[in-house]
């Protein structure tokens, strides 16, 4: 049985106090096989949480989607004012997958076109794509909408895209941070 267990069995039972009997509990130093099995706990339940959370926003995500879809055909078959915003609502689909894709997926890919030239598409390609698809969207929006509740409904896809900035960079933060909690181990050997 490891020290953590006997001391957390210890602390459970009350028997385990300091010498100056002040009641506070002291904590041995882990060794470097409990440090490993705590960090990979750590990162297991780090990643199961970003995970969930990413699933989350996928299916916010999709639902966005589905809903501008919706307009699409929706404003197809009736005359009604989402009919002639079609194009806008195209480029806030494009953009919503745009910020999916670079949400779920660290993608570098090379396409051949024609065999001879060769394309590579990476995170920051695709976030370049979507800020043009945003930046021609709004220039849209500011001149062709004048209804405050369509001008809100197509900014959504800009709100998705910060979202989806900001949680990667805090996936990313917290990967480094994990890196660095596996190299600050130090080494304690049983006695």
């Amino acid at each position: 049985m490891s020290r953590l267990r006997r001391l957390n069995q210890k602390v459970l039972r009350g028997d385990y106090v300091d010498s100056d009997d002040d009641g506070d509990v002291t904590f041995l130093p882990l060794d470097t096989e409990e440090q490993e099995q705590l960090v990979n706990k750590f990162e297991i339940y780090n990643a199961t949480k970003n995970e969930r959370y990413v699933q989350i926003l996928s299916i916010v995500y999709l639902l966005c989607c589905g809903i501008f879809l919706l307009l699409v055909v929706g404003g197809r078959r009736k005359d009604n004012g989402i009919a002639k915003h079609r194009r806008i609502l195209f480029f806030c689909i494009n953009s919503m997958v745009c910020s999916m894709v670079n949400l779920r997926y660290e993608v570098v890919n090379n396409f051949w076109i024609l065999g001879r030239y060769r394309l590579i598409v990476t995170n920051q390609k695709i976030n370049g794509l979507n800020c043009m698809l945003i930046v021609m969207t709004l220039w849209l929006v500011s001149d062709q909408v004048e209804t405050r509740s369509l001008k809100v409904l197509f900014t959504l896809p800009l709100l998705l895209f910060g979202i989806s900035v900001i949680v990667k960079h805090w996936l990313r933060e917290m990967e480094e941070e994990l890196g660095e909690l596996r190299v600050l181990k130090y080494k304690y050997k049983n006695a």
